[in-house]
Parts: C-alpha cells; sequence; structure tokens
C-alpha cells in the first residue's frame, strides 16, 4: 500500500465555489467512514451513530459549549474506533472474555486509529485550514480509553492531561456500550448504569463530567430514548 500514492480527495472530488463547505464536507466523510468501520461489528450497528448524539449532549448540554464546537466535536466521535477495522472480526465478536493477548490486539485499535486518521487528514492539505475536526477525531481515537486516575491506555494518561474531546466521548462511548446488548453480555438497566458512574466517577471519569450529567439525568434519558428505544425498549427512569 505504501508503494503506490493515494489520490487526493480534492482531485477526486473537486470543489467549486457554489459547494458545500469544508465543515460539511468532512461531516460526509467522517460518516462514511464510520459506516465502514462498523460494517465488520455487525452487533454494534447503531453504536458510532448514538456515541455522536450522546457526545453532543454531554458537550452542549452539559458543560455549555457553544453549538457549533458541539457538533463538530460529535463528528469526531464518530470515528472513536475507527481503528478497529485492523482487529480481526474474531475478536471483535467473540462471545466470552478475551485473553491477555487478545486483549492486547484490541487495545491497539487505539493507536492504529490515530494512525489512519493522520494519513487521511494527509489528503486534506488543499480543502482548507479547518484542522479542529481532525484534531479533535485524532485525540478521540487516541485516547478514549484513557481512565482519570491513569490506569487507562495507550498513554496512561491522568486527569487533565487527558484531552477534553477524549474525555466526553470515553463517558459517552461507555454508557451506550453498557446499554447494549453485546455477545458477552445483555443490556443494562440505567439505574445499574447510574450506579457504576457514580462508582467510576475519578476512576474512569472525570468526576465533574459525571456530576453534571447526572444533573441533567432526564433530559439525557430523552435523548437515550429517541435514539435506542425502538431497537432496546423503554430505558428506565431513574
Amino acid at each position: 500500500m505504501d508503494n503506490h500514492r493515494v489520490q487526493p480527495i480534492v482531485e477526486v472530488l473537486p470543489l467549486g465555489r457554489g459547494s458545500t463547505s469544508t465543515a460539511d464536507l468532512l461531516h460526509a466523510l467522517f460518516s462514511s467512514i464510520a459506516y465502514i468501520a462498523e460494517y465488520g461489528e455487525p452487533m454494534a450497528e447503531g453504536h458510532l451513530h448514538r456515541v455522536a448524539v450522546y457526545t453532543r449532549f454531554l458537550a452542549q448540554d452539559v458543560l455549555g459549549w457553544p453549538e457549533p464546537e458541539a457538533s463538530q466535536l460529535a463528528s469526531a466521535a464518530l470515528l472513536h474506533d475507527v481503528g478497529k477495522v485492523a482487529v480481526p472480526t474474531k475478536i471483535l465478536v467473540k462471545p466470552s472474555t478475551l485473553t491477555p493477548q487478545e486483549r492486547l490486539v484490541m487495545q491497539e485499535h487505539v493507536t492504529c486509529g490515530y494512525d489512519l486518521l493522520q494519513r487521511v487528514e494527509a489528503n486534506f492539505t488543499h480543502v482548507g485550514r479547518d484542522w479542529v475536526l481532525f484534531q479533535w477525531a485524532k485525540e478521540v481515537a487516541r485516547s478514549h480509553h484513557e481512565n482519570w486516575d491513569g490506569s487507562g491506555y495507550p498513554d496512561g494518561l491522568r486527569g487533565e492531561d487527558i484531552p477534553v474531546s477524549a474525555r466526553i466521548v470515553k463517558l459517552a462511548d461507555v454508557i451506550d456500550a453498557l446499554l447494549s446488548a453485546r455477545p458477552y453480555k445483555r443490556p443494562w438497566p440505567w439505574r445499574q448504569i447510574r450506579h457504576e458512574l457514580l462508582r467510576l466517577a475519578g476512576v474512569e471519569f472525570e468526576p465533574r463530567l459525571v456530576g453534571r450529567l447526572l444533573q441533567k439525568e432526564r433530559e439525557f434519558l430523552e435523548h437515550v430514548n429517541a435514539v435506542q428505544g425502538a431497537e432496546l425498549g423503554t430505558v428506565d427512569r431513574p
């Protein structure tokens, strides 16, 4: 693959004066990449979209970010698991606990995702200079498994050293994973998830972020029901 040049997308899809904005183009690109990344993990269907919805809520409604920035982070969140394209399907869909070696292979998806996005970003040098979307996407892909207490991977970042983009997406990602069925588990009820978030605040999650989310718990559950209700049934109220 390294022996032949990848044609820049600006040459494949020329942009005229009346074309969509760079942000719109990048969002469409990110959505397309997310679809491809999710294709090999059928049990996770819809996961990336739901994580993006929850990310927007956490950024805008919980932390008070302006809507444009919250929307950009939601787009970046679509690619948090893009590195899983490099993980064998038999590991992704394994119905039992991963072996230590399989877990190491799975953990490599964060650095693979970062590297992939570095390569994709290089194809956009002629499209525009709004790079915050790529910056957040790379941060999220690499650091969404870092833990607040420093016990995560791949870099063992702690507390405020973890990019805020990754802190937000990590919480959205874990909530959706717990709410959803997987080959190795049934969906958790919200009451159990709430207890888990409180237990892991200050361990895996930023405590302030968990606390502020639970202050807006009912509003958040409305979003959960809107995107998951048809698939998972009614989510229990607190």
